[in-house]
């Protein structure tokens, strides 16, 4: 079962073309900061890195800033809040 996609810094969520269930029935899935798969959250919206409660999404940012929380406080997103 999927749990974890890897992107980079230039992944943009603009790269999918609109899909409301781009999530469907991947229970097992976990973003980066620890967002876990709700079946309400399914669609594209979630194609995002994972900054928390701040933005949360299913996507793991593995890149050159380091790891996901490095990723998330460069780009201005207080993971926690």
């Amino acid at each position: 079962a999927l749990q974890t996609i890897y992107v980079g810094s230039g992944w943009k969520v603009s790269q999918i073309y609109s899909d409301d269930y781009a999530f469907l029935r991947n229970s097992y899935l976990k973003g980066g900061s620890g967002t876990t798969y709700n079946s309400n959250n399914i669609g594209i919206d979630y194609a995002v890195i994972d900054c928390g409660v701040a933005r949360p999404g299913y996507l793991t940012y593995k890149g050159p800033l380091g790891e996901t929380m490095d990723y998330c406080i460069a780009n201005g997103y207080v993971i926690g809040e």
